[in-house]
């Protein structure tokens, strides 16, 4: 089992095509960032995808210039939202992301929202306030936006993925470790 140590970290990506999030831990830092996006006036979608999966991997590439991530965990898509054409076109991010991660030769995890939630909240199906919330209570981070939460959170999973002997890891509640369990799997 690996650790986090001074060379290497984990991160946390939750795509959004208007304010993605990314967090970043290593043994001594933890960094989160907001990627928010407007589109243009002449709106090329394919174009804002690149752009969006560019400023990800710099920003994961900026952290360690000499080191990949030794595990990535994305959130999946929500299947069940019911608005399909943005269904259609976070899919679409995801897959971008995916394509990106494996170039990098990098290893990544991908984690339904209801995973992410249970692990966050120990409910699947809790609202975004919670997680804020939790995320507070939890580890004593205040976030304003639900997406850096959310990518904490990944980050979080990351973490406790890699490293079975960080405190963290031995303080896990029993659904963070079924949470742990169900996606150890993708490794």
């Amino acid at each position: 089992m690996l650790s986090l140590s001074d060379d290497n970290y984990v991160v946390g990506v939750d795509p959004s095509l208007s304010n993605t999030g990314v967090t970043i831990i290593s043994n001594k830092e933890e960094l989160c960032y907001s990627i928010k996006t407007k589109p243009p006036k002449e709106f090329s979608f394919l174009a804002e995808l690149n752009r969006i999966e560019s400023i990800v991997c710099q920003v994961i590439d900026c952290f360690k210039k000499d080191k990949k991530p030794v595990l990535i965990v994305m959130e999946g898509m929500a299947f069940m939202a019911h608005n399909t054409t943005a269904l259609i076109q976070l899919s679409a991010l995801n897959y971008f992301l995916r394509k990106a991660f494996k170039e990098l030769e990098v290893v990544f995890v991908i984690a339904p929202p209801t995973t992410l939630k249970k692990f966050i909240t120990s409910k699947g199906n809790a609202h975004k306030e919670l997680i804020l919330l939790e995320c507070y209570k939890r580890w004593k981070k205040e976030f304003s936006d639900n997406n850096i939460a959310d990518s904490y959170g990944l980050a979080k999973i990351a973490e406790a993925l890699i490293d079975s002997d960080s405190e963290d890891a031995k303080n896990l509640t029993k659904s963070q470790q079924e949470v742990i369990n169900l996606l150890s799997a993708q490794l």
